[in-house]
Order: C-alpha cells, then structure tokens, then sequence
C-alpha cells in the first residue's frame, strides 16, 4: 500500500489556539467562495486616500503637465469629496459636484466671474480617471461618473481681433511681446510653442519652424515662416546666447520663457474698453 506525502504544516504565525483556529476557518471559507466563484473585493477607502494613490499612478503614467493638472483638480474635488469613503458618493453627489462648482467664483478674479464650464469639465475628466483607477484596484465600487454628462462648454472666451486691432497692438507692444505676437498671428503657433523654438528647431532654407513638441501626430509639425517670421527669427538666431530664440529675461540665457503674463500688454482702444490680453488674444 502506497501512502500519499502529506503536505507539510505551515506556521500559523499566531501565538493562541484560538486566533489559529479562526484564521484558518477564514482561510477555508476563503477557499469555498473562491472555488463556487465568489470574487474577494477589497474595502474601498476614503476619498482623499485614494487621491494619493492616483496621483503616484498619474506620475508614473502621464506627462508632467498632465500630472500637475490632475494634481490642481483634486484639490479642488477634495474639497468637495473629503471624508466620504469612495463606495458611498453616488451619480447623484456628482452631479452636484458639477453644479456647485459651475457657481464658484474664479481664483483672483476681480471682475467677480465664475468658473467656466470648461474648467469644470477638466475636474470632471479627474475624476473619472480616478474613479477608473480606483476599480481597477479591485476596489467593489459602482463607478459613479460613468453616466454623468459634461457640461456645454460654448465657445468659451475666445474672440477673434481685428485687422485694425492687430496693427495698433503692435504698434504699441514693446520688445519681445512685439516678436512674439508676431510669430503667433502669422503662424498660429501656440504661445508655449513660441517659447519653445530653439535654434536648431528653424530651417532658413526652407524656410519652416519644427515644433516637436505635443500629444498627437498632428501637434509635432513644421509651420511655414512668412517674411516677417522669418526676417524676425533670423535676426534673433543669430543674436542667441543660448539655445532659444525667446530666452527668458528674469533667468540664464539658456531658460525659456513659460508665460505671456510677464510681459505687459499695451492698453487699446477707449478709456472704459475692455483691453486685449495676449493670453486670449493671440491663441
């Protein structure tokens, strides 16, 4: 007669009987569900724990602008969510997350403007991804976003200027927002993209600007220089220091620009108008 091997004890690692016992009574009532095809669910935690989590999943997952994005979005759905463990907010707590938010008033406004639907919107994506991370953690939650609906976004705050308005605001523009605006206007690059232009990125004798930088194919292009581009980036290559044509002026000559808000727009039109920003205007 063949005895079969028994498989060798393991230490419990309990110091009483009885905690040993109990363990393994969890231990087989773990085993049957699994085998009759119950799925074990990890215990959902607090909204605010889990931000932690995304946020180190993000940084490892996204570019570093899109990870500072998510990073602004959940401070602000903290504010909202703190405290509340993810498997109790509901489509329904969403929803007046939206609303609340589309009310509030925007950081430093002085003009007493709210939010606009398209930040609202960005928060919202936040939280999806989130939510999204979260089950696929293996947390047992009913993913709450999934049904909910952006807000309309409109056609937000751009305004397309003048001709007239074009000319006057580079005539009272001083240097390097005159350049720059000009680059903008005749090419349509981005401003973060004109900050970006490094010499080597310009072909003279073919007269384009390589942008390698974005997320999609059609983002990483070559734009065709008019006259004024061209003339204006010629003058500049030749005058660099360092490897942008646009340095910053408050750091080494070989940092980049990252905001039009340093420079100071001229003033146009009547006393009570309302002036034109390059933010807004030249995007």
């Amino acid at each position: 007669m063949v005895v079969p091997e028994m498989e060798p004890r393991k230490q419990s690692g309990f110091t009483t009987k009885s905690r040993a016992i109990q363990a393994e009574a969890k231990r087989r009532a773990d085993l049957l569900d699994r085998r009759a095809g119950f799925k074990q669910e990890k215990q959902a935690g607090k909204f605010e724990e889990h931000v932690t989590s995304f946020l180190e999943w993000s940084e490892r997952q996204h570019r570093v602008k899109t990870r500072e994005l998510h990073g602004t979005n959940c401070d602000t759905l903290v504010r909202f969510f703190s405290g509340r463990f993810l498997d109790e907010i509901t489509a329904g707590d969403v929803e007046d997350f939206k609303l609340a938010r589309a009310n509030e008033e925007r950081k430093n406004a002085k003009d007493g403007s709210i939010v606009s639907p398209a930040t609202v919107n960005r928060a919202l994506t936040t939280l999806k991804k989130l939510f999204n991370h979260a089950e696929k953690c293996g947390y047992g939650i009913a993913n709450p976003t999934r049904n909910v609906e952006f807000l309309n976004e409109g056609p937000g705050r751009t305004r397309v200027i003048t001709f007239e308005e074009e000319i006057a605001y580079l005539a009272k523009t001083s240097q390097p927002l005159k350049d720059i605006a000009t680059v903008i206007l005749d090419t349509g690059l981005r401003p973060e993209e004109v900050f970006r232009i490094r010499v080597e990125h310009l072909d003279f004798a073919a007269r384009t600007i390589f942008n390698p930088f974005g997320k999609t194919k059609a983002a990483r292009r070559r734009v065709t220089m008019t006259a004024d581009v061209f003339a204006i980036l010629k003058d500049r290559a030749k005058a660099a220091s360092g490897p942008f044509v646009f340095p910053s002026s408050k750091m080494a000559s070989d940092a980049q620009n990252t905001t039009l808000s340093q420079f100071q727009p001229p003033a146009l039109g009547a006393p009570n108008s309302t002036p034109i920003a390059p933010s807004s205007t030249l995007n």
